[in-house]
């Protein structure tokens, strides 16, 4: 299971294709008036960059279940691996926030109803998988007029630092996915998380 998901370590066994930086802040302002752009707290005024590199998509047989495994990062034929930073620092991938210091930040979930189908922490390389984040803060515009899309974008302060929050749910309501880029309030550290969720059948 571990080796099947899209987690930086397995995509960065792949060959970039490609190379570049986003200034989140910017981004973000520029959608600021978009529906499926929700500014719930003020951004900071120092940037937030995402330094990526781009791979291919690895074929993963349809039959294993790729909704538990990440089902809308896998419909991208490209994948993006990134690093952070705030004001030229580097903010380093680490879950602060955990007693034990672990060096896992990466949380894979996926449940049906109420049952855990699983659940797999990675302690990663350093970079988290940005493919679906890229994808929005360049094409929030047109995914906001996507009927077939319904993607959304939240910024907010919450009890542990800042979250960059991206939902989606399938047009028959059955899968729902969400990621949370999460940061530190100093922004020196940040964790990743996906989630999916599947209905139970009727």
């Amino acid at each position: 299971m571990e080796k099947l998901l899209p987690a930086s370590a397995n995509l960065a066994e792949h060959s970039a294709l490609g190379n570049g930086t986003l200034n989140i802040l910017e981004l973000l302002k520029q959608h600021a008036d978009l529906e499926n752009v929700e500014l719930a707290t003020e951004l900071p005024a120092e940037a937030i960059e995402i330094h990526w590199s781009e791979v291919r998509t690895p074929n993963i047989n349809s039959n294993l279940g790729k909704e538990i495994l990440g089902a809308k990062l896998l419909d991208y034929k490209f994948q993006y691996i990134a690093s952070f930073s705030y004001n030229g620092e580097a903010i380093v991938c680490k879950d602060w926030m955990s007693k034990k210091d672990e060096e896992c930040y990466e949380l894979f979930d996926a449940r049906m109803g109420s049952r855990t189908v699983h659940e797999t922490k990675l302690a990663g390389n350093g970079t988290c998988n940005c493919t679906w984040l890229i994808d929005f803060l360049k094409n929030a515009a047109s995914i906001a007029q996507d009927s077939l899309r319904a993607d959304k974008l939240r910024w907010r302060k919450t009890y542990d630092g800042f979250r960059l929050t991206l939902t989606s749910s399938s047009s028959d309501g059955r899968l729902c996915e969400s990621q949370e880029f999460i940061f530190s309030s100093d922004f020196k550290y940040m964790k990743w998380e996906h989630h999916t969720a599947i209905s139970e059948l009727a």
